[in-house]
């Protein structure tokens, strides 16, 4: 794990997120999508995240030949709610989950979420997702809903919940380790 690097998501970056999710979404298990999205729509979320000042992370293997794209976080506020409130989005390729890396990325995205317009964080993931469900009450969020028709996807339904808290009290990751 040392040599994995938490960064802002740079341009060049762009193309290995956009595989990350991809690859995560075909697992089947934990997006709202089992295709993830093309390279391009990626850029254009991103663009726009950039102009609105949503923070987005990457997590980044600089320990390969080449530095690979291993994992993401984003957050993003939602046509509909209130100012201030952001939706966490994250995901890891399958071999770099269960080493603490997730609260990582999420510290560092949820710290620069703090630095700009956001003071509550929300997430829905799927019911089944016990792994992520319990670090999120590790880190202090709360469930605040339960939706058993959560998420319909190819004809499947599958019950979600969702969780929130205040930025202030949420546990995060020693800052040191952001920047390794």
């Amino acid at each position: 794990m040392s040599n994995i690097i938490i960064m802002p998501l740079p341009d060049e970056h762009i193309s290995g997120m956009s595989a990350v999710v991809t690859a995560v979404a075909r697992e089947g298990k934990y997006l709202t999508t089992n295709t993830g999205f093309s390279e391009e729509s990626t850029r254009i979320f991103t663009r726009d995240c950039r102009r609105q000042g949503f923070p987005q992370f990457v997590a980044v293997d600089a320990g390969e030949d080449s530095a690979r794209v291993v994992g993401w976080c984003d957050i993003v506020a939602r046509t509909g709610q209130p100012r201030g409130v952001g939706f966490l989005g994250v995901g890891l390729l399958p071999r770099y989950r269960g080493q603490g890396l997730g609260l990582r990325l999420m510290s560092a995205t949820i710290r620069a979420a703090a630095r700009s317009r956001f003071d509550i964080i929300r997430l829905e993931c799927r019911a089944s997702n016990k792994r992520a469900i319990n670090l999120y009450k590790k880190m202090g969020f709360r469930f605040c809903g339960y939706d058993p028709f959560g998420l319909v996807l190819d004809g499947e339904v599958f019950p979600t919940v969702r969780m929130k808290s205040r930025i202030s009290r949420l546990k995060l990751a020693d800052e040191r380790e952001d920047l390794e």
